[in-house]
């Protein structure tokens, strides 16, 4: 980082480079970092009752970190800033996608299955499991299994359904994993994979 002639700190990105352009931008984000950073002084001392130490350096050196964050962002070419603005967007969308799809998977559910407490429907609708769930809310949630086993101990009938599923990992790979789940005379009694 480099001063102007007014001791503001800009970009040195290269001498030969206009940078006033990102100015405006840089002492933007630089004066909000700064009004943070003394908001969270005040909160500290008020807290204490002394100054910043310990949690509060930690917040500090966090915000250093967001700080500095924003200097790549002020140096950044307006084409980065775009390609970022981009991307932020197309995540927002399919953020949106994926909340209307839950919402009508949702309604959905509460139409057929009125009588379903409505966090089972809210679980069922997101695909997830909670133990005490039957048969019927497990298939909605999450399909048909691939094997079922059924054996019976005196009176009581335990099932064990077995899913098959491929789940992206990092880099793109794919992994096959299988899920077990334990029924008891009809109830979720727990699963593992």
């Amino acid at each position: 980082m480099a001063n102007d002639s007014k001791g503001r700190r800009v970009c040195a990105k290269s001498c030969a480079t206009p940078i006033y352009r990102y100015q405006y931008k840089k002492t933007v984000l630089e004066d909000g970092y700064e009004h943070l950073r003394l908001l969270v002084h005040k909160q500290d001392r008020m807290n204490t009752g002394h100054s910043v130490g310990g949690r509060g350096s930690r917040l500090l050196s966090t915000l250093s970190l967001v700080a500095s964050c924003f200097a790549v962002l002020a140096c950044a070419s307006p084409e980065q800033v775009k390609d970022w603005e981009s991307q932020r967007q197309a995540k927002a969308k399919q953020a949106e996608a994926q909340a209307t799809a839950l919402t009508s998977k949702l309604k959905k559910i509460s139409e057929e299955h009125p009588d379903w407490p409505s966090h089972i429907r809210v679980l069922v609708a997101r695909g997830d499991l909670l133990t005490g769930m039957n048969r019927e809310q497990v298939i909605a949630s999450w399909g048909r299994p691939q094997d079922i086993q059924r054996t019976r101990r005196g009176a009581l009938i335990h099932e064990e359904w077995v899913y098959r599923r491929t789940l992206p990992t990092s880099y793109g790979v794919y992994d096959q994993v299988t899920y077990r789940l334990y029924f008891q005379d009809g109830i979720l009694t727990g699963w593992h994979d």
